[in-house]
């Protein structure tokens, strides 16, 4: 099943992190279904999947993205 990605940060030839911006259109039974077998299978494969919902406080969104983005990618000193 073909997935169209809204973000997606490489990991260096590994498989990186897949960014998904979910609006209303993912609330009916069907999608979710559909998002959650795409998901699954990106993750299956390797990738990170993250996800940020129209229904959730934005700023709890973008920590939960900075939280893996500096798991996967650290800072070098």
């Amino acid at each position: 099943m073909p997935a169209q990605v809204d973000y997606y940060w490489e990991q260096q030839g590994a498989p990186g992190i897949c960014l998904f911006v979910d609006g209303p259109t993912h609330d009916g039974p069907h999608r979710r279904a559909d998002d959650r077998r795409i998901r699954e299978a990106l993750e299956d494969r390797g990738f990170v999947v993250e996800t940020i919902r129209y229904d959730e406080p934005l700023d709890r969104a973008l920590e939960r993205l900075a939280r893996t983005l500096r798991m996967l990618f650290p800072r070098k000193s």
